[in-house]
């Protein structure tokens, strides 16, 4: 199950040096006042430390786009945790003050996240993350509820995960499945990789796909080792109004795990 996708998103160059230590991120925004329209910009962006801890040491900064014409500030790292024994997760933070009420998209280009990934050649592809908001409301875009870490799924086992976000101003949120993007650092437009594919379309085996009330994702199953990269986005939406789109890049690795496989239903 899958749906193309129109939406708007964070931007932050990272150098081809960091690529392949890229796992995923997301950026959120919230308005800092009742009054005028500044925002807090937070970047998210996790990196793998069993192979790339001296690359996330290096990448104390990133450049973000912030919607307004080609407009870019750079933001400092403002924090560095580890989720997991193989992953951190990258905080940066920046406040940006919007000329007039409208809709902007903020985001940021990471070349090349990992040179291998199974389901579209990503040695040339930057990769693109971003999210698009309204300022004529007071409102901040909603948070996921769990890291993005690294994931594993077991060849012919059904994997599951949840990625159900929470709004603090109680808005309906909607989930689906995106195509990946790329754009080019420095310049703040992003465009749907051509050569994506949903990680069940590589075999045209099974089922990908996520509810779109609860957030829950399953892939029944796949079938072929390697790394995948996907895009989850969350709708935000108010009095029957979509007042945000919120995109998650993930990375997924799957392995032979042993046990009992799993009948494969048929392609979706």
């Amino acid at each position: 199950m899958k749906k193309l996708f129109t939406f708007a998103f964070l931007v932050g160059s990272l150098h081809a040096a960091y690529a392949t230590h890229f796992l995923g991120g997301e950026i959120r925004t919230k308005r800092l006042s009742t009054f005028g329209l500044t925002y807090e910009i937070s970047v998210f962006l996790y990196f793998d430390e069993s192979s790339g801890s001296s690359a996330a040491d290096a990448q104390s900064g990133i450049t973000v786009c912030v919607g307004e014409a080609n407009q870019t500030i750079t933001f400092k790292r403002a924090g560095r945790i580890k989720v997991s024994a193989e992953v951190s997760l990258n905080t940066y933070l920046g406040n940006f003050t919007y000329a007039a009420p409208g809709t902007y998209t903020v985001a940021v280009p990471i070349e090349s996240p990992n040179p291998s990934l199974a389901n579209f050649n990503s040695v040339n592809t930057p990769f693109y993350l971003q999210t698009t908001f309204a300022t004529h409301i007071i409102n901040s875009t909603p948070v996921f509820n769990s890291p993005v870490g690294t994931q594993y799924a077991g060849i012919r086992q059904v994997f599951n995960d949840n990625v159900k976000a929470v709004d603090a101003e109680g808005d309906s949120l909607v989930y689906r499945l995106g195509v990946s993007k790329q754009g080019q650092p420095g310049n703040c437009r992003g465009k749907d990789i051509p050569d994506y594919r949903y990680p069940n379309e590589v075999t045209r085996e099974g089922v990908f796909e996520v509810n779109p009330a609860t957030g829950d994702l399953t892939w029944n199953a796949p079938t072929q080792a390697g790394t995948y990269a996907y895009t989850i986005i969350v709708e935000e939406w108010r009095d029957g109004v979509r007042i945000s789109e919120t995109h998650r890049g993930v990375t997924l690795k799957v392995a032979d795990q042993g046990g009992s496989p799993v009948i494969i239903p048929p392609f979706e």
